[in-house]
């Protein structure tokens, strides 16, 4: 799952924007008792470029995109391990972003995306 999630983030469909850069790496997603915990390389902030906004809305495509496929309320994102941490926001241990998929619009993936 990991690897065809990071394709997938790393593709940038027409009028979207990217969620991952092409250096950010999933190390793993462990399912717990009651949420999901997702673990990227460190590179998602230090290239991330974004504003807060910007970073909210790439943290919960993230959570939606995980929640949904996990089928869990509730998702942590790690950084190598660690809790995430950015200029704009710092997480505890354990500490869970809420999926509002029902927020989110989906995208469906025609035949200008490829995943493999």
């Amino acid at each position: 799952a990991e690897k065809v999630l990071e394709q997938a983030y790393k593709t940038v469909p027409p009028n979207l924007s990217r969620v991952l850069t092409k250096n950010v790496k999933i190390n793993s997603i462990k399912v717990n008792e009651g949420y999901v915990t997702v673990d990227f390389s460190k590179s998602l902030v230090t290239e991330m470029n974004a504003g807060s906004g910007y970073e909210g809305a790439i943290l919960q495509s993230i959570t939606d995109t995980i929640g949904v496929y996990f089928q869990t309320e509730k998702v942590e994102i790690t950084l190598d391990g660690t809790p995430y941490a950015s200029g704009h926001f710092e997480m505890k241990a354990v500490e869970t972003f809420s999926v509002r998929a029902d927020e989110a619009a989906e995208y469906k993936a025609g035949a200008d995306i490829k995943l493999t």
